[in-house]
């Protein structure tokens, strides 16, 4: 099959998978799509099975206006193919939460670039894209060995920065990191409680919400505190 033939056929699998209250819910809340079927995460995953992977098609699906075919392309794309100059290409369509965190844990925080997109996309003025690189670190921790070899005054520096924004999607990021970084790389807990006293003491909207956020992580390693 040609390129459209296989958007033609994963189109019409979607729909058999439409679920329309979910979409209206979704609506309600305030994530709004041109087009959504409402398909539940876990049935993309089986679709996407069926096609996957293919890069090139993920790149054919990723800017239609159908939330299912931005979700499954990062799905469909593989991983390895993702380099830095492409992440241009993925950055453009990360309009809501959903998308940064599908593009995150699905496809960026799986390439060899994860560590490159955490500090560069960090730096942007864009909060879907600062929550996207805090995620993708995330994602790339999670699949590491304990301790990797990370610029981690660089990451500090980011996680900062991102805790500066007042933005609670981007809070939530950030601590989903630093959660990350408490359980993967016991040797950074001293950026975590720099990090942490830094946001006490310049009285940041923050404060509340990452303590909150990181109760019980804080609480299992109470030398953080």
């Amino acid at each position: 099959m040609d390129i459209t033939e296989k958007i033609t056929e994963l189109l019409a699998v979607v729909k058999r998978h439409s679920n329309g209250p979910v979409a209206d819910s979704m609506r309600e809340l305030g994530v709004e799509y041109a087009v959504n079927y409402g398909v539940s995460t876990p049935t993309l995953r089986m679709i996407a099975g069926q096609f996957s992977p293919d890069h090139d098609l993920a790149h054919a699906i990723f800017h239609k206006d159908v939330r299912e075919l931005k979700l499954l392309a990062f799905l469909i794309a593989d991983p390895m193919q993702v380099n830095m100059n492409e992440t241009e290409f993925w950055k453009r369509g990360i309009t809501n939460p959903e998308l940064a965190e599908n593009l995150a844990m699905n496809l960026l925080g799986w390439s060899g670039v994860a560590h490159d997109v955490l500090l560069s996309w960090s730096l942007s003025d864009d909060p879907m894209l600062i929550y996207a690189a805090m995620l993708t670190g995330n994602r790339a921790l999670i699949a590491s060995e304990n301790d990797p070899d990370w610029d981690w005054d660089a990451i500090g520096g980011r996680i900062s920065r991102a805790l500066e924004c007042d933005n609670r999607i981007v809070w939530r990021g950030a601590c989903s990191l630093m959660t990350r970084i408490l359980q993967k790389a016991p040797g950074q807990e001293v950026m975590v409680k720099k990090i942490i006293a830094d946001t006490e003491e310049k009285q940041l909207p923050c404060v509340t919400f990452l303590r909150e956020e990181l109760t019980w992580e804080l609480n299992r390693k109470p030398e953080v505190l």
